[in-house]
Protein backbone atom coordinates (compact mmCIF):
# COMPACT_ATOMS: atom_id res chain seq x y z
CA UNK A 1 0.00 0.00 0.00
CA UNK A 2 2.57 2.19 0.66
CA UNK A 3 4.65 1.30 -2.15
CA UNK A 4 1.75 2.23 -4.10
CA UNK A 5 1.35 5.54 -2.48
CA UNK A 6 4.84 6.34 -3.39
CA UNK A 7 4.45 5.65 -6.84
CA UNK A 8 1.37 7.81 -7.03
CA UNK A 9 3.40 10.92 -5.60
CA UNK A 10 6.52 9.87 -7.98
CA UNK A 11 3.73 10.39 -11.38
CA UNK A 12 2.36 13.42 -9.79
CA UNK A 13 6.04 15.44 -9.42
CA UNK A 14 7.22 14.03 -12.53
CA UNK A 15 3.99 15.57 -14.64
CA UNK A 16 4.03 19.18 -12.64
CA UNK A 17 7.67 18.81 -13.62
CA UNK A 18 6.75 18.47 -17.06
CA UNK A 19 4.14 21.18 -17.03
CA UNK A 20 6.59 23.80 -15.58
CA UNK A 21 8.94 22.63 -18.47
CA UNK A 22 6.34 23.19 -20.91
CA UNK A 23 5.24 26.86 -19.24
CA UNK A 24 9.12 27.77 -19.44
CA UNK A 25 9.39 26.51 -22.49
CA UNK A 26 6.39 28.97 -23.72
CA UNK A 27 7.82 31.98 -21.76
CA UNK A 28 11.37 31.46 -23.10
CA UNK A 29 10.68 32.50 -26.05
CA UNK A 30 12.33 36.17 -26.43
CA UNK A 31 11.80 38.93 -28.29
CA UNK A 32 14.68 38.60 -30.58
CA UNK A 33 12.87 35.44 -31.77
CA UNK A 34 9.68 37.07 -32.05
CA UNK A 35 11.70 39.92 -34.38
CA UNK A 36 13.59 37.60 -35.86
CA UNK A 37 10.55 35.48 -37.33
CA UNK A 38 8.54 39.12 -37.95
CA UNK A 39 11.63 39.66 -40.80
CA UNK A 40 11.22 36.34 -42.60
CA UNK A 41 7.36 37.33 -42.52
CA UNK A 42 8.31 40.86 -43.95
CA UNK A 43 10.37 39.06 -46.46
CA UNK A 44 8.33 36.71 -47.82
CA UNK A 45 4.28 37.95 -47.60
CA UNK A 46 5.35 41.87 -47.31
CA UNK A 47 3.30 44.11 -45.21
CA UNK A 48 0.35 42.05 -43.64
CA UNK A 49 -1.85 44.81 -45.49
CA UNK A 50 -1.25 43.21 -48.83
CA UNK A 51 -1.48 38.91 -47.33
CA UNK A 52 -4.66 37.06 -49.56
CA UNK A 53 -6.01 34.08 -49.34
CA UNK A 54 -6.96 32.51 -52.56
CA UNK A 55 -10.81 32.57 -52.75
CA UNK A 56 -12.03 30.85 -55.96
CA UNK A 57 -15.41 31.94 -57.46
CA UNK A 58 -18.48 29.44 -59.00
CA UNK A 59 -15.86 28.78 -62.11
CA UNK A 60 -12.77 27.87 -60.02
CA UNK A 61 -11.18 31.35 -61.12
CA UNK A 62 -9.05 31.95 -57.68
CA UNK A 63 -9.67 35.84 -56.55
CA UNK A 64 -7.98 37.04 -53.82
CA UNK A 65 -9.46 37.42 -50.40
CA UNK A 66 -7.44 40.09 -47.76
CA UNK A 67 -6.88 38.27 -44.35
CA UNK A 68 -4.66 39.61 -42.09
CA UNK A 69 -2.39 37.74 -39.41
CA UNK A 70 -5.06 37.06 -36.72
CA UNK A 71 -7.75 35.47 -39.78
CA UNK A 72 -4.85 33.71 -40.80
CA UNK A 73 -3.85 32.35 -37.49
CA UNK A 74 -7.60 31.96 -37.34
CA UNK A 75 -8.14 29.81 -40.36
CA UNK A 76 -4.88 27.57 -39.77
CA UNK A 77 -6.76 26.61 -36.09
CA UNK A 78 -9.87 25.69 -37.79
CA UNK A 79 -8.20 23.39 -40.25
CA UNK A 80 -6.43 21.54 -37.45
CA UNK A 81 -9.86 21.50 -35.56
CA UNK A 82 -11.65 19.66 -38.71
CA UNK A 83 -8.57 17.45 -38.85
CA UNK A 84 -8.49 18.32 -42.60
CA UNK A 85 -4.84 18.96 -42.27
CA UNK A 86 -3.90 15.88 -40.40
CA UNK A 87 -0.47 14.66 -41.05
CA UNK A 88 -0.31 11.24 -39.10
CA UNK A 89 -4.17 10.41 -39.35
CA UNK A 90 -5.30 6.94 -37.42
CA UNK A 91 -6.98 5.23 -39.53
CA UNK A 92 -3.84 2.60 -41.03
CA UNK A 93 -5.73 3.15 -45.02
CA UNK A 94 -4.91 6.34 -44.81
CA UNK A 95 -1.88 6.38 -43.53
CA UNK A 96 -1.41 4.11 -46.81
CA UNK A 97 -2.65 6.51 -48.71
CA UNK A 98 -0.53 9.19 -47.82
CA UNK A 99 2.70 7.44 -48.42
CA UNK A 100 1.92 6.64 -51.62
CA UNK A 101 1.21 9.80 -52.60
CA UNK A 102 4.23 11.02 -51.20
CA UNK A 103 6.35 8.86 -53.46
CA UNK A 104 4.25 8.96 -55.88
CA UNK A 105 4.86 12.88 -55.91
CA UNK A 106 8.88 12.69 -55.45
CA UNK A 107 10.26 13.01 -58.82
CA UNK A 108 13.31 11.07 -57.47
CA UNK A 109 11.69 8.11 -55.86
CA UNK A 110 11.72 4.35 -57.49
CA UNK A 111 8.68 3.67 -56.09
CA UNK A 112 7.35 7.33 -57.09
CA UNK A 113 8.03 6.17 -60.89
CA UNK A 114 6.67 3.37 -60.38
CA UNK A 115 3.32 4.20 -59.29
CA UNK A 116 3.20 6.73 -61.74
CA UNK A 117 3.29 3.79 -64.64
CA UNK A 118 0.78 2.58 -62.87
CA UNK A 119 -1.06 5.88 -62.97
CA UNK A 120 -0.49 5.84 -66.73
CA UNK A 121 -3.10 3.60 -67.87
CA UNK A 122 -0.89 3.39 -70.97
CA UNK A 123 -0.59 6.82 -71.63
CA UNK A 124 2.23 8.59 -72.75
CA UNK A 125 1.26 11.37 -70.04
CA UNK A 126 3.83 11.35 -66.73
CA UNK A 127 3.31 13.83 -63.73
CA UNK A 128 6.71 15.41 -64.33
CA UNK A 129 7.26 14.83 -67.83
CA UNK A 130 8.29 18.68 -69.30
CA UNK A 131 9.48 21.99 -68.37
CA UNK A 132 8.23 22.20 -64.51
CA UNK A 133 10.94 23.63 -62.34
CA UNK A 134 11.07 27.28 -61.90
CA UNK A 135 13.81 29.19 -61.85
CA UNK A 136 15.04 32.14 -59.95
CA UNK A 137 17.89 34.92 -59.81
CA UNK A 138 17.16 35.99 -56.48
CA UNK A 139 20.43 36.89 -54.34
CA UNK A 140 19.00 35.77 -51.02
CA UNK A 141 17.35 32.33 -49.69
CA UNK A 142 14.29 34.23 -48.50
CA UNK A 143 14.37 36.11 -52.15
CA UNK A 144 14.27 32.73 -53.91
CA UNK A 145 11.49 30.97 -51.83
CA UNK A 146 9.30 34.28 -52.42
CA UNK A 147 10.20 34.89 -56.33
CA UNK A 148 9.07 30.89 -57.31
CA UNK A 149 6.47 31.29 -54.86
CA UNK A 150 4.93 34.42 -56.23
CA UNK A 151 5.58 32.78 -60.31
CA UNK A 152 3.17 29.75 -59.29
CA UNK A 153 0.22 31.69 -57.20
CA UNK A 154 0.68 34.36 -60.32
CA UNK A 155 1.10 31.66 -63.27
CA UNK A 156 -1.76 29.33 -61.93
CA UNK A 157 -5.20 31.19 -62.06
CA UNK A 158 -7.66 28.45 -61.77
CA UNK A 159 -8.25 25.79 -59.62
CA UNK A 160 -8.65 22.38 -61.34
CA UNK A 161 -7.36 19.56 -63.24
CA UNK A 162 -5.09 20.58 -66.00
CA UNK A 163 -5.44 18.28 -69.77
CA UNK A 164 -2.80 16.32 -68.95
CA UNK A 165 -1.79 15.16 -65.19
CA UNK A 166 1.29 16.84 -65.72
CA UNK A 167 3.00 19.85 -63.33
CA UNK A 168 4.13 21.84 -66.40
CA UNK A 169 0.71 21.70 -68.13
CA UNK A 170 -0.44 23.15 -64.42
CA UNK A 171 2.29 25.90 -65.76
CA UNK A 172 1.26 25.97 -69.38
CA UNK A 173 -2.82 25.96 -68.85
CA UNK A 174 -2.74 28.38 -65.89
CA UNK A 175 -4.62 25.65 -63.69
CA UNK A 176 -4.15 23.34 -61.19
CA UNK A 177 -4.82 21.48 -57.77
CA UNK A 178 -2.66 21.45 -54.53
CA UNK A 179 -0.26 18.43 -55.94
CA UNK A 180 0.31 20.17 -58.84
CA UNK A 181 1.74 23.39 -57.65
CA UNK A 182 2.98 22.05 -53.88
CA UNK A 183 5.41 19.75 -55.99
CA UNK A 184 5.87 22.83 -58.55
CA UNK A 185 7.36 24.66 -55.53
CA UNK A 186 9.08 22.16 -53.65
CA UNK A 187 11.50 20.54 -56.79
CA UNK A 188 12.21 24.42 -57.70
CA UNK A 189 13.23 25.04 -54.69
CA UNK A 190 15.25 21.56 -54.41
CA UNK A 191 16.68 22.75 -57.03
CA UNK A 192 17.75 26.09 -55.59
CA UNK A 193 19.45 24.30 -53.06
CA UNK A 194 16.84 25.00 -50.17
CA UNK A 195 16.20 22.71 -47.85
CA UNK A 196 11.92 21.75 -48.67
CA UNK A 197 9.81 18.85 -48.34
CA UNK A 198 5.99 18.14 -49.66
CA UNK A 199 3.60 17.59 -46.58
CA UNK A 200 0.39 16.13 -46.94
CA UNK A 201 -3.02 15.25 -45.47
CA UNK A 202 -5.48 13.01 -47.74
CA UNK A 203 -6.97 15.99 -48.81
CA UNK A 204 -4.53 18.39 -49.11
CA UNK A 205 -0.62 18.99 -50.30
CA UNK A 206 1.84 21.29 -49.42
CA UNK A 207 5.37 22.24 -48.74
CA UNK A 208 7.67 22.63 -45.50
CA UNK A 209 10.94 24.91 -45.60
CA UNK A 210 13.78 25.05 -43.19
CA UNK A 211 16.16 27.73 -44.09
CA UNK A 212 19.76 27.71 -43.66
CA UNK A 213 20.88 32.18 -43.71
CA UNK A 214 22.89 32.03 -40.90
CA UNK A 215 20.97 34.65 -39.25
CA UNK A 216 18.09 32.55 -39.55
CA UNK A 217 19.14 29.36 -39.75
CA UNK A 218 17.09 26.30 -38.65
CA UNK A 219 13.64 28.20 -38.97
CA UNK A 220 10.98 25.82 -40.12
CA UNK A 221 7.55 26.51 -41.57
CA UNK A 222 5.02 25.32 -44.17
CA UNK A 223 3.78 27.29 -47.48
CA UNK A 224 0.28 26.64 -49.35
CA UNK A 225 0.52 28.22 -52.50
CA UNK A 226 -3.04 26.07 -52.94
CA UNK A 227 -4.52 28.98 -50.14
CA UNK A 228 -2.08 31.89 -50.09
CA UNK A 229 -1.45 34.41 -52.60
CA UNK A 230 2.08 35.33 -50.78
CA UNK A 231 4.58 33.33 -49.21
CA UNK A 232 2.86 33.87 -45.96
CA UNK A 233 5.11 31.45 -43.24
CA UNK A 234 2.84 28.91 -41.72
CA UNK A 235 2.77 27.15 -38.11
CA UNK A 236 3.88 23.75 -38.94
CA UNK A 237 0.63 21.73 -39.74
CA UNK A 238 1.98 18.37 -37.91
CA UNK A 239 1.68 19.98 -34.95
CA UNK A 240 -1.46 20.23 -33.62
CA UNK A 241 -3.12 21.16 -31.67
CA UNK A 242 -0.70 24.80 -32.79
CA UNK A 243 1.41 25.96 -29.28
CA UNK A 244 1.17 29.13 -28.16
CA UNK A 245 4.98 29.84 -29.49
CA UNK A 246 3.68 29.26 -32.59
CA UNK A 247 0.63 31.46 -32.16
CA UNK A 248 2.85 34.34 -31.12
CA UNK A 249 5.43 33.96 -34.10
CA UNK A 250 2.25 34.18 -36.77
CA UNK A 251 1.52 37.42 -35.06
CA UNK A 252 4.81 38.72 -34.84
CA UNK A 253 5.08 41.34 -37.83
CA UNK A 254 2.02 42.97 -36.62
CA UNK A 255 3.00 46.03 -33.90
CA UNK A 256 3.07 44.93 -30.19
CA UNK A 257 -0.24 47.44 -28.82
CA UNK A 258 0.80 50.14 -26.82
CA UNK A 259 -1.54 51.77 -23.95
CA UNK A 260 -2.03 55.76 -23.76
CA UNK A 261 -1.54 56.95 -20.15
CA UNK A 262 -4.54 57.85 -18.60
CA UNK A 263 -4.49 61.63 -17.63
CA UNK A 264 -4.46 62.96 -14.95
CA UNK A 265 -7.47 65.04 -13.63
CA UNK A 266 -6.28 68.29 -11.86
CA UNK A 267 -9.39 69.64 -10.16
CA UNK A 268 -10.31 73.43 -10.48
CA UNK A 269 -10.18 74.98 -6.96
CA UNK A 270 -13.62 76.88 -6.22
CA UNK A 271 -13.45 79.97 -5.12
CA UNK A 272 -13.90 80.95 -1.48
CA UNK A 273 -16.92 83.70 -1.45
CA UNK A 274 -16.61 86.45 0.53
CA UNK A 275 -18.61 88.80 3.05
CA UNK A 276 -19.81 92.42 1.21
CA UNK A 277 -20.79 94.19 3.84
CA UNK A 278 -22.73 97.51 3.45
CA UNK A 279 -22.38 100.47 4.96
CA UNK A 280 -24.60 100.68 7.86
CA UNK A 281 -26.92 103.81 8.31
CA UNK A 282 -27.17 105.78 11.30
CA UNK A 283 -30.91 105.20 11.70
CA UNK A 284 -31.26 101.71 9.96
CA UNK A 285 -29.61 98.23 10.23
CA UNK A 286 -28.82 96.93 7.08
CA UNK A 287 -30.10 93.36 5.89
CA UNK A 288 -27.77 90.26 6.59
CA UNK A 289 -24.74 90.56 3.66
CA UNK A 290 -25.62 87.71 1.01
CA UNK A 291 -22.82 85.37 -0.03
CA UNK A 292 -21.19 85.39 -3.37
CA UNK A 293 -20.12 82.38 -4.99
CA UNK A 294 -18.65 81.63 -8.80
CA UNK A 295 -20.27 78.44 -10.12
CA UNK A 296 -17.67 75.50 -10.73
CA UNK A 297 -17.96 74.03 -14.06
CA UNK A 298 -18.22 70.65 -14.68
CA UNK A 299 -15.32 68.33 -16.21
CA UNK A 300 -15.60 64.55 -17.72
CA UNK A 301 -12.73 62.88 -18.02
CA UNK A 302 -12.53 59.28 -19.84
CA UNK A 303 -10.11 56.77 -20.16
CA UNK A 304 -8.37 56.51 -23.71
CA UNK A 305 -6.08 53.64 -25.53
CA UNK A 306 -4.94 52.88 -28.01
CA UNK A 307 -4.22 49.45 -29.57
CA UNK A 308 -5.59 46.05 -28.73
CA UNK A 309 -5.06 42.31 -27.77
CA UNK A 310 -4.96 39.85 -29.79
CA UNK A 311 -7.48 37.16 -29.64
CA UNK A 312 -7.09 33.38 -29.64
CA UNK A 313 -10.35 32.66 -30.57
CA UNK A 314 -10.34 35.96 -33.36
CA UNK A 315 -12.98 34.32 -36.13
CA UNK A 316 -12.58 34.98 -39.63
CA UNK A 317 -15.04 36.45 -42.27
CA UNK A 318 -17.23 33.56 -43.10
CA UNK A 319 -16.80 29.98 -42.48
CA UNK A 320 -13.54 27.86 -42.51
CA UNK A 321 -12.73 26.77 -46.06
CA UNK A 322 -11.41 23.07 -46.35
CA UNK A 323 -8.46 22.40 -48.13
CA UNK A 324 -8.82 21.66 -51.91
Amino acid sequence: MKDAIKMNKLKIIIIIILLSFSYHSVEAQTPDELRKFSEIQQALAGDPSVWRFRGTDPNDNFFPVPEDPKQILARERKARLFQALETDPESEDDKNKIEVMKQYLDADSWEGSFYRVLALSGTKTNFFTGNYKLQSSAPSELGKIKDIYEQITSKVARYGKPSKERASSCLIEGVGECRHMASILQESLEDLGITSELVMSVTHVWVRVTLQDPRYAGATFDLDPTWYAQPIPLAPRSTNPMSQQWKNLMLAILPSPTVTPTPTITPTPTPTSTLTPSPTPSISITPDPTLSTQPTEGKTNKKNSSGSSYEDDYEPYGPAVLPR
